[in-house]
């Protein structure tokens, strides 16, 4: 028979649920998703070890840092609960709109957890037949908090493909927005209006003929926040409206003509800028 050793390994990408993404944390029960609509057995998570699913005949190694001496494909996992209670198939979109940019500041999780309460305990006040005083409905509400996170990871990721596409700053820019939590963020960007009118969120970003030399980008560890374009060299002087994210600036002396982003709107970058 042959030994467990010689099964194909496979790292933990990160300590953090692909579909409610809140925090993995130890002896949590979980399941690793190794692609093709396949996923390992369900066991406790302990970290820094390996774990051997004799029915996938692998080996998952939980290091979940970005390189790891097993030099193994890097595969998300999932709690169990919020894996068996999601309504759809694992897709490509959903699992990278976990991989986020660089890891959320420490009280991120508690901020999100109360924002999601908020959102959430007014919905179950009109569902339920009877009507529950507000200490009671709040701690209910937070044992949904990532079932609901979940639920709302899959809608934003249905019909969405990871992909990349060009829009020419030279003619009017629409952008639309989308929320996510209780907070906006940028949800794509297109010179014409007819391919975002289903958005919740249009506003035209840019006039045609208007030059641009700079590009402020407001993003956090989810994704874009904010977009301001400016037709000269100038600073972003001043508060901004956009709280817990920073600031970048794409800059090109001679003018940008065409920006290239990700359809999920987490990548903002120039492209064919004859300098």
């Amino acid at each position: 028979m042959d030994s467990p050793d010689d099964a194909p390994y496979f790292c933990m990408a990160d300590k953090r649920c692909r579909l409610c993404q809140f925090d993995l944390r130890e002896n949590d029960r979980v399941i690793a998703h190794i692609g093709d609509r396949r996923c390992s057995m369900v066991f406790n998570l302990r970290m820094t070890d390996t774990i051997h699913d004799r029915y996938e005949w692998i080996n998952l190694h939980t290091c979940a840092r970005r390189r790891c001496m097993m030099d193994s494909p890097r595969v998300p996992f999932f709690h169990r609960d919020c894996y068996r209670f999601r309504l759809y198939y694992i897709s490509d979109t959903l699992v990278a709109a976990g991989n986020y940019t660089f890891d959320p500041p420490g009280l991120e999780k508690s901020r999100r957890s109360h924002r999601i309460i908020r959102l959430l305990a007014p919905k179950l006040r009109d569902q339920l037949q009877i009507r529950l005083p507000d200490e009671l409905l709040m701690p209910i509400a937070g044992l949904l908090v990532h079932k609901c996170a979940a639920i709302t990871a899959e809608e934003q990721s249905l019909g969405t493909n990871a992909s990349e596409s060009t829009v020419e700053l030279a003619h009017d820019l629409y952008v639309s927005y989308t929320t996510v939590d209780g907070v906006r963020y940028v949800k794509s960007l297109d010179n014409a209006v007819s391919k975002l009118c289903d958005q919740d969120c249009l506003m035209l970003l840019n006039k045609q003929g208007e030059p641009i030399h700079k590009i402020w980008i407001a993003e956090d560890y989810r994704g874009i926040r904010a977009v301001k374009l400016c037709s000269a060299d100038a600073s972003f002087a001043g508060p901004t409206p956009i709280a817990k994210s920073w600031w970048r600036a794409i800059s090109v002396p001679c003018g940008i003509e065409n920006i290239t982003i990700k359809s999920d709107a987490s990548t903002i970058y120039p492209s064919g800028v004859p300098c």
